[in-house]
């Protein structure tokens, strides 16, 4: 979601990341991030302390303060950058475990469909959850590459549509 505001622009986005690496399957776990972003403010609230990526911004942040002097959207969008750099392992996990089963099925080592047929139906409801998300999520960040909003400078714009062209991708 995205509404502008007076004086700020509210943008709810979802992260995500992996429940459990070690797993051979990919359970996903999505978590929402409000942003509101001002002229001179920038306010996150993040549900799920864990799969945000507002967290490792902050750090870089006190490593190198020089962002902030850029500005709110500036770190808005370092932040909405690597939210979406945290899509694509997970995606490549995906197709990873994806042709694990394809090559079980294929090479005849899965002893029964009992077996693989809940495998799939899991990936599939991920993958559903994933795609839903997605495609809102991509609106979203198309319209603020778009530079609707006056909190978003100009020059930042070309900023903002890369990371809508990473998304796209994902």
């Amino acid at each position: 979601k995205v509404e502008d505001y007076d004086d700020y622009v509210q943008v709810i986005l979802h992260g995500i990341r992996e429940v459990d690496r070690a797993s051979q399957e990919v359970p996903i776990d999505l978590s929402e991030l409000d942003l509101f972003v001002g002229k001179s403010f920038l306010v996150t609230h993040a549900h799920d302390e864990k799969a945000c990526a507002v967290t490792p911004v902050q750090a870089e942040l006190l490593r190198n303060p020089r962002l902030l002097k850029k500005g709110p959207a500036w770190v808005a969008h370092a932040i909405m950058d690597r939210m979406v750099d945290e899509y694509v392992p997970i995606i490549d996990r995906f197709d990873e475990h994806i042709a694990a089963i394809e090559e079980r099925i294929l090479v005849g080592t899965t002893k029964s469909d009992r077996e693989v047929i809940p495998k799939i139906i899991r990936v599939k409801r991920s993958l559903q959850t994933l795609r839903r998300t997605t495609i809102y999520q991509r609106e979203i960040l198309l319209r603020l590459a778009r530079a609707e909003f006056d909190e978003i400078p100009a020059e930042l714009v070309p900023f903002y549509r890369d990371v809508y062209d990473h998304f796209a991708r994902v």
